[in-house]
């Protein structure tokens, strides 16, 4: 009887410790990067794309280890959410859209603080345009590589701050974000 009972207290405390550990993340940031290149368009003319962009990146994380994270993100990004800015200074419209997926991995610096390393490969879409024509509209597969650093609070409350660089084929696209999430 004695070791039923051992027994059935060791699988409840298992299953709460288990039960703590909070493995599923959903996340929203917001941001401004700026894309850079220069391109050939349909007439054979160079065209030089300098844009900022305001961007936003939707995110699902899953913990499958201590220190490593599976991320699937949506990002875009659309140089009009920066238009009141930096209209007066750039000719052309960038507008992207991008789905990543990837690991991020975690090193923490103490119980609530964390550096965290990402690398994905992604699929986009981006359109480059001046006020009349769309000069340039490409789809393909890149890379993304990011570092950032996150804190986290006991309720399962997070916010962030990164740095990422895409990899979209002619152009390079790097950004800094501020992020809010909730892990469970």
């Amino acid at each position: 009887m004695k070791l039923k009972i051992v027994s059935i207290l060791i699988c409840l405390n298992c299953y709460s410790l288990f039960a703590e550990e909070k493995l599923h993340t959903i996340g929203v940031s917001t941001g401004f990067g700026s894309s850079q290149d220069t391109f050939k368009d349909s007439a054979g003319q160079e065209l030089l794309v300098d844009d900022v962009s305001g961007t936003t990146e939707f995110t699902y994380n899953y913990k499958f280890s201590e220190n490593w994270v599976v991320d699937i993100n949506y990002l875009t990004a659309n140089s009009t959410r920066a238009s009141f800015i930096f209209d007066l200074f750039l000719d052309n419209k960038f507008s992207m859209n991008e789905v990543s997926l990837g690991v991020k991995g975690i090193l923490p610096l103490s119980e609530h603080n964390d550096f965290f390393v990402r690398l994905d490969a992604s699929s986009y879409n981006y359109k480059i345009k001046n006020d009349t024509t769309r000069l340039i509209d490409k789809n393909g597969v890149g890379a993304v590589a990011g570092l950032g650093w996150q804190y986290h609070f006991d309720n399962g409350l997070q916010f962030n701050v990164a740095y990422n660089y895409h990899n979209l084929g002619n152009v390079n696209f790097v950004f800094g974000s501020l992020g809010v999430a909730y892990r469970f």
